[in-house]
């Protein structure tokens, strides 16, 4: 299940769909229930003329609630979100490579 919440800004289909992408990517790889809550943030600060945003994903894998979460900022909303999912992917690797994370055997 996918959740993604969208604060000081409206929806965008695109990083809906890339959301959706890369956590159907992610959670091939489990046996188990996961769940992932996305949280995009449009920060203007008075310092800087351009927005930036702030993507935080939070992924719970199966009954247990471990939860590996990672937050990422860029000035384009796509590109924060990409980020954190990357390092969500890098997370499951590096837990899975420790033996901490048991994935679906192919």
């Amino acid at each position: 299940m996918l959740q993604i919440t969208y604060r000081h800004m409206t929806s965008s289909d695109s990083v809906h769909d890339l959301a959706s992408e890369k956590f159907a990517k992610i959670s091939e790889y489990f046996d188990e229930s996961t769940r992932c809550h996305l949280v995009v943030d449009c920060c203007s600060g008075h310092a800087r003329k351009e927005e930036q945003f702030v993507a935080h994903v939070e992924l719970v894998v199966g009954a247990a609630d471990l939860r590996i979460d990672a937050t990422a900022a860029h000035e384009l909303a796509a590109t924060a979100v990409r980020k954190a999912f990357e390092h969500i992917e890098r997370q499951v690797a590096s837990r899975h490579g420790r033996g901490l994370l048991h994935l679906r055997v192919s």
